[in-house]
């Protein structure tokens, strides 16, 4: 397993840290990591990866005024942040992914999103959620406190959650602000934090332009199904990463090898 942040890693300001198998580690101390980095990185979570051996992930991020902007990239995996989870936090954060490539579903208040490159989807660290990725994936998070997005009037009450916006979505305006986001950050540091400053708006926005996506009324279960098969119409299946049609394999998660830390 290569890390480059260290053990007990606290994300502050433009952070990096990989991890992957190798033959000196056993895969469940890098399972073991990964939901560690996992849950430093955004909020405490359950990840359990579908396939132990040759597992891999990497994330970026950069931690902006209220604002956690991230790139990442891993293997097929479910992720949950469940009611004990939830009962031990101190704040609320509301995340947004942004999918580039791979698919997964995304569960919160009994909606089912389905989501793949190009879809955005909403989601509240303070109600319990579960996602289903079975593919290796990449995507930007970015996720902001409640706080934060109350001071500029962000529509709180009711958060459009699992939700799948596609690229023909009004909101899709500001994922595409996102993804440039995540792609400055790394290569001009400076710019980023000047954009940056309009993220937290910019989030708001977008939570606006979402809320008249939410199903109402007695359909509202079958509305949201039928969207998510506008967006994905087979069952996600397990998917072979290196046949994967259309697209090259992720077969590396980062443009270098990252060094192993001395310990």
């Amino acid at each position: 397993m290569a890390i480059e942040g260290g053990r007990g890693v606290v994300l502050n300001r433009r952070t990096t840290v990989s991890v992957r198998t190798g033959p000196d580690q056993p895969a469940h101390r890098v399972v073991e990591r990964w939901e560690q980095l996992m849950s430093e990185t955004y909020i405490p979570l359950a990840v359990t990866p579908h396939a132990t051996e040759r597992f891999g992930g990497r994330i970026a991020a950069t931690e902006f005024d209220g604002l956690l902007v991230t790139s990442v990239q891993a293997g097929a995996k479910t992720v949950r942040r469940t009611p004990r989870l939830i009962s031990a936090a101190e704040d609320r954060y509301i995340l947004a992914s942004i999918y580039l490539g791979g698919r997964g579903v995304m569960q919160q208040d009994g909606r089912t999103a389905h989501v793949e490159a190009g879809s955005m989807v909403f989601y509240d660290s303070a109600r319990p959620y579960r996602w289903e990725i079975d593919e290796e994936f990449d995507k930007v998070v970015v996720q902001v406190p409640v706080a934060a997005l109350d001071t500029v009037g962000a529509p709180l009450g009711t958060v459009p959650s699992a939700i799948a916006l596609g690229p023909d979505h009004p909101a899709s305006a500001v994922g595409a602000y996102f993804r440039g986001l995540a792609r400055v950050q790394h290569n001009d540091p400076g710019v980023a934090a000047e954009l940056a400053r309009h993220g937290v708006g910019m989030m708001a926005s977008a939570l606006s332009l979402a809320a008249g996506s939410i199903p109402r009324g007695p359909s509202a279960a079958d509305l949201t199904k039928a969207r998510g098969h506008r967006v994905h119409a087979a069952p996600l299946r397990r998917c072979r990463p290196h046949r994967r049609r259309g697209r090259a394999p992720l077969r590396h998660f980062a443009p270098h090898p990252l060094p192993s830390v001395r310990r």
